[in-house]
């Protein structure tokens, strides 16, 4: 479990232009006892950043109208704190570099795997 390794619940922004993985990662991590946010696009992700003060936001990086890379940006210009981790099935390197520069700091590989979600989380928000 999730929740006893990590310092305190933490409240995850999830934005994913599928859907399904929207519902799928939100029901691992409210099984874990985190909060989530769910976001279908860019800009509604943008706008869940500004008023719902995620810990962490899972971030797809393609997807129409406004990709991850400007969804980070936007969101890094009024929170800085933010820990904002790519979730893509893109793990080229030039994709990562565009990633970094754009202020993401993890990757997430698609299709998740629990294991990897609870590594991320300790190395960021362990007790």
């Amino acid at each position: 479990m999730f929740d006893r390794m990590v310092e305190r619940k933490l409240r995850v922004l999830v934005i994913d232009d599928d859907r399904l993985i929207v519902v799928l990662m939100g029901a691992i991590l409210e099984r874990n006892d985190f909060e989530v946010l769910e976001a279908t696009s860019g800009k509604q992700g943008l706008e869940l950043a500004k008023t719902g003060s995620p810990d962490v936001i899972l971030l797809d990086l393609f997807m129409p109208e406004m990709d991850g890379f400007e969804s980070a940006q936007r969101i890094l210009k009024f929170d800085k704190s933010v820990l904002i981790v790519a979730f893509t099935a893109d793990n080229m390197p030039e994709t990562k570099k565009k990633a970094e520069l754009s202020g993401i700091k993890d990757f997430i590989s698609k299709p998740v795997r629990i294991e990897e979600l609870k590594r991320l989380f300790a190395r960021y928000f362990k007790k």
